[in-house]
Formats: structure tokens, C-alpha cells, sequence
């Protein structure tokens, strides 16, 4: 019974830290003209990074606010060519005017086929 106990307990802390490890991360991924947004994501209150890295061509990345009924904000953004990287940071939010958890994404816009791996991290 002792050890029942304890495996639940392991696998109760794992399933928690392995929710705020994730919580406010847009794991980094390749975007180019037809795989221009990622999914809708919770990243939590705070300061947070987006980070794209040009595949030999050029674009701009953006960090998205999704905002009901309105057109979306970015938040953030940085232009890539080359093979360079670039970053710029925001302040998220954690919920909405309606107490509802604040949604980002990652948009990406490049110049003809471009390519970038992109991500946004805390």
C-alpha cells in the first residue's frame, strides 16, 4: 500500500513540473510559406523571448496576442536573412480582460519560400 501511495505521488510531481516546464514555451519549429502560424498557446504572466533563425532566405516572425473579436496584436517581431537569428522580448499576459488565459501564437511571413526555425520561451 506504502509503495502504491509513493508511485502516485512520483507521478503526480512529474506530471506537475513537466506542465510549468511547457507552460510558457512555443517549442522551437520550422515555418516557412505554407506552415505560416503555430498552434494557440497558454506562455503565463511575464517576460518572454521570440526567437527566429533565417534557413537561407528571409521573413519576419511574429509573436501573436490572440484578441477576441479584433484583429490579433503582435507583440513582438524580428526580420531574419541568411542564415541569421535574431530575437525580441514581451510581456505576456496570463488572462484576459474576461479572466479568461491570455492565448499567443507564432506568425511568420517570409519573402517568397522562405524558410525559419522559430520558437518563444520565458
Amino acid at each position: 500500500m506504502k509503495n502504491k501511495k509513493l508511485i502516485i505521488i512520483i507521478i503526480a510531481v512529474m506530471v506537475l513540473t513537466t506542465s510549468v516546464v511547457f507552460a510558457g514555451t512555443i517549442p522551437r519549429a520550422l515555418y516557412d510559406h505554407k506552415n505560416t502560424t503555430s498552434s494557440l498557446k497558454y506562455l503565463g504572466r511575464g517576460r518572454h523571448t521570440l526567437e527566429a533563425q533565417a534557413v537561407n532566405s528571409s521573413g519576419t516572425a511574429y509573436a501573436m496576442k490572440v484578441i477576441k473579436l479584433w484583429p490579433d496584436k503582435a507583440v513582438a517581431s524580428v526580420y531574419v536573412s541568411g542564415n541569421k537569428k535574431a530575437t525580441d522580448t514581451f510581456e505576456a499576459q496570463d488572462k484576459t480582460d474576461d479572466g479568461v488565459n491570455q492565448s499567443y501564437y507564432i506568425k511568420w511571413e517570409p519573402v517568397g519560400f522562405g524558410k525559419a526555425y522559430i520558437s518563444i520561451y520565458d
